[in-house]
């Protein structure tokens, strides 16, 4: 009984941390968005002058 409740936990803390690994690629995935975004704004910008 005590393998599997460790099992069951183990399994829950994986899923937690590929749920926080998610959410941080996603955080620097708009981080990197938002950048670029910038960026062709700043070149669209000096571009017209």
């Amino acid at each position: 009984m005590q393998r599997i409740s460790f099992a069951l936990e183990k399994g829950k803390q994986t899923q937690q941390h590929h749920a926080l690994n998610t959410q941080e690629l996603v955080a620097n995935v708009d981080a990197l968005i938002c950048r670029v975004r910038d960026t062709l704004a700043q070149t669209a910008g000096t571009e017209e002058k």
